[in-house]
């Protein structure tokens, strides 16, 4: 049950929104989330539901502490801080652990985004690289293809072939395949 009228909507709506958890509002005030919880559950404290579960607006924290106080019949008046005293620690600390929060954010975020980056560019120069070696395999491909095409034997003509027995000697090592050859001429064998 949250405890907000259309009034206070409609002032959330005009206003940043700046909303904080019950935790953040729990260290805020120097209460449990529990307490915090409480109070919105008693309609002291107004909530929505957020990205990380109910969350408060900092601006109502020192009513709903103050409402708390006079439920439990503790009006702090023995020498402890008045209640606009109270609004305005409430509102600093508010503001305080929001940037914190920031900075935290910025020390975890920064490094992120600057390892994106970086990733993102090692991605463009590998895909550069790949396109190279695709192209450079496909050209090697073209050069072998054509180094077996001069390589094979040309097409039978109609002239009648010798037979075995009138066949001349070949010179040695025709009978040999092509990369028999090639590392026979560049010292392979």
């Amino acid at each position: 049950m949250s405890g907000h009228s259309a009034d206070t909507d409609t002032a959330r709506d005009t206003d940043a929104a700046m909303t904080m958890t019950t935790a953040e509002a729990a260290g805020a005030v120097g209460a449990s989330p529990r307490t915090i919880r409480r109070w919105i559950q008693q309609g002291w404290l107004s909530s929505v539901d957020g990205p990380n579960g109910q969350e408060v607006f900092p601006n109502d924290l020192p009513a709903a502490a103050q409402r708390a106080r006079q439920g439990r019949g503790h009006d702090r008046v023995h020498g402890h801080q008045s209640p606009a005293t109270d609004a305005a620690t409430v509102m600093d600390t508010a503001i305080a652990a929001r940037g914190q929060l920031d900075a935290i954010m910025q020390e975890w975020l920064a490094p992120l985004v600057d390892r994106i980056g970086n990733l993102e560019r090692e991605n463009g120069r590998l895909e550069a690289e790949r396109e190279e070696l695709r192209r450079r395999a496909e050209a090697a491909e073209a050069e072998r293809d054509q180094l077996r095409q001069q390589a094979s034997p040309p097409p039978p003509s109609a002239a009648p072939t010798p037979s075995a027995a009138t066949a001349t000697p070949e010179a040695p090592g025709a009978a040999q395949g092509f990369w028999q050859r090639v590392r026979r001429a560049f010292g392979g064998e």
